[in-house]
């Protein structure tokens, strides 16, 4: 499975486009990236890596989706960034959980089910109008039944270094 190769074998060799007809470690095979394409997702995934930062110290800001995100972007662009983010001591973690076991630890589930609950009775108490309060609960509950419903972390495989990562 090219996802459990990502983060035991070398970027150089996997994130090469093959020619036209060949496939990746994982059986897929790969479209050619355009040089500019590439540029426009290089840039990206700086950008989600950004926010992946920011949300490290901001609460209300989720940090693995932006590394997921930085991650696939960063394949896309064919950089060195998804090897960094891998091996990268705070980022790699959580990316390599999700990556192993496509799970979500319990502390986080719960964590996002407590912000988007907040979220939502803040726009409430805000008096924000009825159809952006029916869109968001919407939304908020379309993505709780997402997260729900993927597995969760055991409890020996959770990091504590991560919030919401030891139960």
């Amino acid at each position: 499975m090219f996802e459990a190769q990502l983060y035991r074998e070398p970027m150089v060799n996997t994130m090469k486009a093959p020619s036209s007809g060949q496939a990746t470690p994982g059986g897929c095979p790969v479209r050619s990236v355009t040089p500019g394409r590439r540029r426009v997702y290089v840039i990206l995934a700086w950008c989600c890596v950004l926010l992946a930062a920011l949300g490290v110290v901001l609460p209300l800001l989720p940090t693995t989706p932006f590394l997921l995100c930085a991650l696939w972007l960063s394949l896309r662009g064919e950089s060195e960034l998804a090897e960094w983010l891998v091996r990268h001591p705070r980022f790699g973690p959580p990316i390599q959980r999700w990556q192993r076991e496509r799970s979500i630890p319990l502390g986080s589930k719960r964590l996002v089910t407590a912000l988007l609950l907040v979220n939502w009775l803040v726009l409430l108490a805000l008096g924000t109008d009825t159809l952006v309060l029916l869109l968001s609960a919407l939304l908020f509950c379309t993505l709780l039944v997402f997260i729900w419903r993927l597995p969760t972390a055991s409890a020996l495989e959770s990091d504590p270094s991560i919030p919401g990562g030891q139960e």
